[in-house]
């Protein structure tokens, strides 16, 4: 079963074209160690210095040969000078993790205002206990009244409402009441297990990640459009918990079922065409993504 290491990396402002020579000489050490799948390396959002990046192994002996390897130590010992601080390891497992998705309706000229916002929001959020990452998708710069998505990811649904209920949460929120029009939120449990139950192994986190952003994206919207105004006169709690059902809903059936059905080949590839079922896949995924966006571009 793979495995996987996520690694956070806090870069010196000064010091980012040597960290980018330093990174391709690592790239090339781990690509070519025994067990090696595939890495992922996220740029620091803005007002950061956090580098992550995700390494994926064919099993634990591998990932763990790899850890305690020399030119793994010797690496780590060269970047030194260019870090903030040490590199830690965020996690080193596939386990379960919880996803809690945002859809955040800005108003009209507050979009600069707003990300200025959630670049602190994700400096406090990145300090609480389990944190492992965050995902933010800004509408259009044309377009004033566009929707944001936000993916925020813990280790467990324990250590993301220590940060969904925490005071300084509560705190920055007010921050943001000016800027807001319509804010929903639908938290989603990694992996799905139930959801891949016949159709072999459960494929990676990733791809189970971007299965469901696939098939909840949609669905989000056309609730902005027509659920919305009809829940729009009741108790903000109650018209939250009426979307959110509706969406765990259609997301489970469904929307889940039709979705793996038509990726089951890229979300567990044979072994002997694993390569070119993983590219094809992202091709095919990404594809997707854009007829979505270009179907429901004047949704709202």
């Amino acid at each position: 079963m793979q495995t996987t290491i996520t690694i956070n990396v806090k870069v010196k402002p000064d010091a980012l074209q040597p960290f980018a020579a330093w990174r391709e000489k690592m790239d090339k050490a781990v690509a070519s160690f025994p067990g090696f799948v595939s890495m992922e390396i996220f740029p620091p959002q803005s007002g950061k210095n956090d580098w992550i990046v995700i390494q994926r192994f064919l099993s634990e002996s591998d990932l763990d040969a790899w850890q305690k390897s020399e030119v793994r130590r010797r690496l780590l010992e060269e970047v030194k000078p260019l870090l903030l601080e040490e590199v830690k390891v965020v996690d080193s497992s596939d386990k379960q993790n919880v996803t809690e998705v945002f859809v955040t309706k800005v108003s009209p000229h507050m979009h600069e205002a707003y990300r200025a916002w959630a670049a602190k929001v994700q400096q406090i959020e990145s300090t609480f206990p389990g944190y492992q990452g965050v995902y933010v998708q800004a509408p259009s710069t044309t377009d004033q009244h566009g929707t944001w998505i936000t993916m925020l990811r813990f280790d467990t649904p324990e250590h993301l409402n220590g940060w969904l209920l925490s005071k300084e949460r509560k705190e920055i929120l007010k921050e943001s009441e000016s800027m807001v029009e319509e804010l929903q939120s639908h938290q989603v449990v990694s992996p799905f297990a139930g959801w891949f139950a016949g159709y072999g192994q459960a494929p990676s986190v990733w791809k189970q990640t971007m299965l469901v952003l696939l098939v909840l994206f949609p669905i989000v919207m056309l609730e902005l459009k027509f659920l919305s105004p009809v829940t729009s006169s009741l108790n903000s709690s109650l018209a939250t918990f009426i979307g959110n059902a509706l969406s765990v809903t259609l997301v489970s059936w469904p929307m889940m079922g039709l979705a793996i059905r038509l990726l089951h080949w890229w979300l567990n590839p044979h072994p002997d065409h694993k390569f070119r079922a993983n590219a094809l896949g992202l091709l095919a995924i990404t594809g997707l993504y854009l007829l979505e966006i270009i179907c429901l571009w004047r949704l709202l």
